[in-house]
């Protein structure tokens, strides 16, 4: 039980007389679930799948489940449980010129922090046009998953406000005496105690890391310009609205606008770059990215350099390249890839 009137942090409680939950320390919850259905039905809205055949899922027929934020004694847990039924249509064109029209349903279940996502996809016509629809269908299924992916990833920059912050007790008036007197060898040590820990903060706050990657894939060096450089395409790997501008000032955004910036080289087939500021960064701070095009051994050479990341967020920034690029694109398109460096 918390004990009034301990300093250990376990019992941060000294900010009020009655000992309760003081700064979120020992229980929160914030309910997620209606911004999850509303994002389910941005990024599952207009999901294309094959342009020839007018092929894409367009709607989401149901979302069930929920979705919240817990925070248990300054750790913070993640809850979500949740189906879906998605509404998916396409045109199957014979030899002749006959076209079919099939409409049916992506069914995902099981999308928990435990499960992997089961993704069905069926229709009631039972033709060879429509089974050559659903069999195309299929590619739809990793486009879904990273979407899933998305959705967990914003759901952790919802923290916001959950997480413990210390309150401070109240300043005693003029006159008024302390309890525990204050000698002077307690409040030098609490001021070397602050001033070290000032010091840490400020250097946190103002260190800041590079890195260099380069990743090989099964394609034409051209092929990965186009992926990187299309908008629909990023938008299709992964799995959330994207902007890429075409020209030097214009913006750049991805992951439903969680990563924003500003195009500063656009080299046709050749190389790309950008200014790159996560959501959750000091609005000044922002990081840079190139990335150079190249043929090797008959293979795309990509290589990525990031400047400028704040450190307290460098480790997430990097590993974010591949489960946010390298991973999503092999899973969209099949191409092949392996991390050189």
């Amino acid at each position: 039980m918390a004990k009034v009137g301990e300093s250990n942090q376990m019992w941060i409680v000294d900010a009020r007389a009655d000992g309760k939950n003081t700064g979120n320390w020992h229980w929160t919850t914030k309910n997620l679930w209606r911004w999850c259905e509303s994002r389910c039905k941005e990024l599952f809205s207009e999901m294309i799948v094959n342009e020839e055949h007018q092929l894409k899922v367009y709607a989401v027929d149901t979302c069930k489940g929920d979705m919240s934020l817990m925070n248990r004694k300054g750790k913070v847990i993640h809850l979500y449980d949740w189906n879906m039924k998605l509404k998916w249509k396409g045109t199957w064109t014979e030899n002749d010129g006959a076209e079919t029209k099939v409409e049916g349903f992506v069914v995902v279940n099981d999308i928990t922090d435990d499960e992997t996502p089961v993704v069905k996809i069926n229709t009631s016509k039972n033709t060879a046009a429509a089974k050559a629809l659903v069999k195309e269908m299929q590619k739809v299924k990793p486009m879904i998953l990273s979407s899933i992916d998305t959705i967990l990833t914003e759901m952790k920059g919802k923290q916001e406000g959950l997480t413990f912050q210390a309150e401070k007790p109240p300043a005693p008036s003029a006159g008024t005496r302390s309890d525990s007197p204050v000698t002077s060898a307690s409040a030098s040590k609490a001021s070397t105690s602050v001033a070290s820990s000032s010091t840490t903060t400020t250097k946190k706050s103002r260190g800041k890391k590079n890195f260099t990657q380069s990743v090989k894939f099964g394609i034409s060096p051209g092929e990965m310009y186009e992926t990187f450089a299309d908008q629909n395409r990023v938008s299709g790997f992964t799995g959330s609205p994207a902007k890429v501008g075409k020209a030097v000032g214009e913006d750049y955004s991805i992951l439903g606008g969680v990563v924003t910036g500003k195009m500063l080289e656009v080299t046709p087939r050749s190389k790309l770059a950008w200014t790159w500021r996560h959501e959750s960064w000091d609005p000044e701070t922002f990081s840079q990215v190139t990335v150079t095009f190249k043929a090797e051994g008959g293979k795309a050479l990509v290589i990525v350099n990031q400047t400028g990341i704040p450190e307290d967020d460098f480790q997430r920034t990097r590993d974010g390249w591949e489960q946010f690029f390298w991973k999503r694109i092999n899973g969209l398109f099949g191409w092949p890839y392996n991390v050189v460096v």
